[in-house]
């Protein structure tokens, strides 16, 4: 349903937009939905499927990208002249490659296991890919959000820990991603 998608154009020319938590129910993301937006870093929740054209085209602050782990397909120009250095790809059947898909050469980490399946869908084209996911897992190494100055130091285990929505999480999902001390990390 249309309520499971950010829509065509959402936040296309949203320069003041920085960051953004998506809701983990997302299953689409359209056409052109963040192009040119001022976007820094995203994560592509796990129930998405698919990417629409030029979805987070032209994003010249756009450094850092998840891929959560059921997204399938790609349409063309998904990350196009955007500022990408590196692209975190949880699905381990890699996405269709779409063309013009990156056009920064990022680094492209994958799990070690899924890799010569990325080399042979032809995903090397876009970037250079590193099988290097598996030491990515809890995601502390991706600084995705920016911690406030009065945030916790992520090495402090007692700080709250959030969902991707920004609710208290009560109860750990595992292969969930969650937030503690200004840090995501995912549940294993």
């Amino acid at each position: 349903s249309a309520a499971n998608a950010i829509g065509d154009h959402a936040f296309y020319e949203c320069r003041n937009l920085t960051s953004i938590i998506l809701p983990q129910t997302i299953t689409k993301i359209t056409t052109n939905a963040f192009a040119r937006s001022g976007i820094q870093k995203i994560i592509i929740p796990d129930a998405v499927t698919s990417l629409g054209g030029d979805a987070f085209a032209y994003c010249d602050q756009l450094n850092t990208v998840v891929i959560g782990k059921k997204v399938k397909s790609t349409s063309q120009g998904v990350f196009y002249s955007s500022a990408i250095k590196d692209v975190y790809c949880f699905p381990t059947t890699p996405p269709n490659k779409s063309a013009y898909l990156f056009s920064s050469n990022p680094v492209i980490h994958v799990y070690a296991k899924a890799l010569n399946a990325y080399k042979t869908a032809g995903w090397e084209e876009y970037g250079t890919l590193v099988g290097d996911l598996d030491d990515h897992e809890d995601i502390t190494a991706i600084d995705v959000i920016e911690a406030d100055e009065e945030a916790p130091a992520a090495d402090n285990a007692d700080a709250p820990i959030y969902d991707l929505s920004g609710r208290r999480a009560t109860s750990l999902q595992h292969g969930t991603f969650y937030i503690q001390g200004g840090k995501v990390f995912r549940m294993e």
